[in-house]
Formats: C-alpha cells, sequence, structure tokens
C-alpha cells in the first residue's frame, strides 16, 4: 500500500522550487488536496467502512484517472532531476501502490498514524546510534519495555 502524505510532500518541495505561483507542483497538490478533503468528508460524517468505499468509487476515482492522466502526460515534460520530476516519477512508479485505498474502505489513504505509532521505537534506536552501544542497548530495553 502506499501513501499519498509522502506523493504530497514531495509536491510540497518541488513547490519551493517552483518559480510559478501556478505551477506543475500546485496542480498535483490540487489533486491530491481533493483526495484528502473527500476523506475528511468521509470521517466527520463518520461513514462506515462500506460507505467509505462506495464515496471513494463514487467520487476518488474520477480524481485518480484525471491526475493520472495528467500525470502521464506531463512525465516527459519535466526534467527527471528535479524536485516536480522526482515527485512524478514516485507518483506513476508507486501509483498501483497509492490506488489501492480506494479498494477498500478500511484502509487510509496514508500511513500517518502507523509512522506516529513506531516513531518513539525508531527515535530510540537512532540514540542508539549516535552513542555508545551499551548507552544506545539500554535506552532501547527502556523504550521496548515501558
Amino acid at each position: 500500500m502506499g501513501c499519498w502524505a509522502h506523493a504530497r510532500r514531495k509536491y510540497n518541495n518541488a513547490l519551493k522550487a517552483e518559480s510559478k505561483s501556478k505551477g506543475r507542483a500546485h496542480k498535483a497538490i490540487s489533486f491530491i488536496s481533493k483526495l484528502y478533503k473527500l476523506e475528511t468528508q468521509a470521517k466527520n460524517k463518520k461513514l462506515s467502512s462500506d460507505e467509505r468505499y462506495q464515496l471513494r468509487q463514487k467520487k476518488a476515482l474520477s480524481i485518480l484517472t484525471k491526475f493520472k492522466t495528467w500525470l502521464d502526460e506531463v512525465q516527459d515534460k519535466v526534467t527527471t532531476g528535479s524536485y516536480i520530476g522526482k515527485a512524478i516519477s514516485y507518483n506513476i512508479n508507486q501509483w498501483h501502490k497509492l490506488i489501492r485505498y480506494v479498494e477498500d474502505g478500511h484502509l487510509g489513504i496514508d500511513n500517518n498514524i502507523t509512522e506516529r505509532d513506531i516513531r518513539p521505537f525508531t527515535t530510540s534506536r537512532k540514540i542508539g546510534y549516535s552513542q555508545n552501544q551499551s548507552t544506545g542497548l539500554r535506552q532501547a530495553q527502556y523504550f521496548i519495555v515501558s
């Protein structure tokens, strides 16, 4: 499964590098924002997973189809090493994973919740890398036990 938050972050980086205020990064973020708006509506209405699935099938798929068409059109018009080129390449290469969430109402549009949940463990691991191994091991054990 893909993560639309990662895709959006790549376009945000490209947006900072763009000289135009309404360039390609802005257009891509607009598509992604529409997808997140649907997810917010589903959450606010407290839709069941079946209802969320139906909403995605009815509305998200058409947004995704338009976005994919746009990506295919602009892919050859950008420099692959540029921020926007990297963002577009990421989207195209991860497309089958990114659209997986519309196939099941139980799935989220991104994995932000999971990443937040594992952050204490990855942070403690990184602390261990920067200190000597025995101190890092004690800190890792503390995080795992507590």
